[in-house]
Protein backbone atom coordinates (compact mmCIF):
# COMPACT_ATOMS: atom_id res chain seq x y z
CA UNK A 1 0.00 0.00 0.00
CA UNK A 2 1.65 3.68 -0.95
CA UNK A 3 2.03 6.50 1.67
CA UNK A 4 -1.51 8.41 1.66
CA UNK A 5 -1.22 12.35 0.50
CA UNK A 6 -2.08 15.33 3.11
CA UNK A 7 -5.27 15.97 1.55
CA UNK A 8 -6.50 12.31 1.86
CA UNK A 9 -9.37 12.55 4.61
CA UNK A 10 -9.65 10.42 7.79
CA UNK A 11 -12.56 8.99 6.57
CA UNK A 12 -10.36 7.30 3.51
CA UNK A 13 -7.80 6.05 6.09
CA UNK A 14 -6.74 2.91 6.68
CA UNK A 15 -7.14 2.27 10.71
CA UNK A 16 -9.26 4.70 11.79
CA UNK A 17 -12.99 4.01 12.17
CA UNK A 18 -16.27 6.14 13.21
CA UNK A 19 -15.17 6.76 17.00
CA UNK A 20 -11.35 8.04 15.71
CA UNK A 21 -12.80 10.37 13.12
CA UNK A 22 -15.26 11.97 15.52
CA UNK A 23 -12.55 12.38 18.00
CA UNK A 24 -10.40 13.58 15.69
CA UNK A 25 -12.63 16.08 14.36
CA UNK A 26 -13.21 17.50 17.52
CA UNK A 27 -10.07 18.60 17.26
CA UNK A 28 -10.20 20.12 13.76
CA UNK A 29 -7.75 16.64 12.71
CA UNK A 30 -9.31 15.97 9.26
CA UNK A 31 -6.43 14.82 6.45
CA UNK A 32 -3.56 12.39 6.95
CA UNK A 33 -2.02 15.82 6.71
CA UNK A 34 -3.38 16.72 9.55
CA UNK A 35 -1.92 14.24 11.50
CA UNK A 36 1.72 14.87 10.02
CA UNK A 37 1.48 18.39 11.20
CA UNK A 38 0.77 17.70 14.71
CA UNK A 39 2.06 14.22 15.05
CA UNK A 40 0.16 11.02 16.62
CA UNK A 41 1.89 12.09 20.00
CA UNK A 42 0.55 15.55 20.74
CA UNK A 43 -2.93 14.56 18.76
CA UNK A 44 -3.01 12.07 22.03
CA UNK A 45 -1.77 14.48 24.47
CA UNK A 46 -4.85 17.40 23.45
CA UNK A 47 -6.85 14.54 23.14
CA UNK A 48 -5.85 13.44 27.00
CA UNK A 49 -6.19 17.01 27.68
CA UNK A 50 -9.59 17.85 27.02
CA UNK A 51 -10.56 14.28 28.97
CA UNK A 52 -10.78 12.02 25.92
CA UNK A 53 -10.65 8.43 27.21
CA UNK A 54 -8.24 7.75 24.14
CA UNK A 55 -5.50 4.84 24.25
CA UNK A 56 -2.31 3.63 22.41
CA UNK A 57 -4.46 2.14 20.21
CA UNK A 58 -5.41 5.45 18.91
CA UNK A 59 -1.75 6.31 18.73
CA UNK A 60 -0.90 3.24 16.68
CA UNK A 61 -3.76 3.24 14.17
CA UNK A 62 -2.51 7.01 13.61
CA UNK A 63 0.86 6.28 12.85
CA UNK A 64 0.18 3.24 10.86
CA UNK A 65 -2.59 5.22 8.66
CA UNK A 66 -0.01 7.99 7.84
CA UNK A 67 2.48 5.58 6.59
CA UNK A 68 -0.63 3.37 4.45
CA UNK A 69 -0.03 0.41 6.97
CA UNK A 70 -2.48 -1.58 9.16
CA UNK A 71 -1.45 -0.48 12.75
CA UNK A 72 -0.78 -4.17 13.80
CA UNK A 73 2.27 -4.04 11.19
CA UNK A 74 4.08 -1.91 13.47
CA UNK A 75 7.46 -3.40 15.13
CA UNK A 76 7.38 -3.94 18.78
CA UNK A 77 10.56 -1.15 18.67
CA UNK A 78 7.97 0.90 16.69
CA UNK A 79 5.39 0.47 19.08
CA UNK A 80 7.86 1.34 22.27
CA UNK A 81 9.23 4.24 20.38
CA UNK A 82 5.71 5.33 19.71
CA UNK A 83 4.63 5.09 23.65
CA UNK A 84 7.88 6.93 24.45
CA UNK A 85 6.90 9.62 22.71
CA UNK A 86 2.96 10.06 24.13
CA UNK A 87 4.66 9.33 27.79
CA UNK A 88 7.06 12.38 27.00
CA UNK A 89 4.51 15.02 25.01
CA UNK A 90 2.35 14.44 28.62
CA UNK A 91 5.23 15.50 30.59
CA UNK A 92 5.18 18.24 29.16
Amino acid sequence: MSIPSDTVLIADLRNLGLVSRRLLGEIDVYTAGDIRKLGPALIYKILKGKGSNVSLNLVYAMEAAIRGIHWLELTPREKADIRSQCEYSLRD
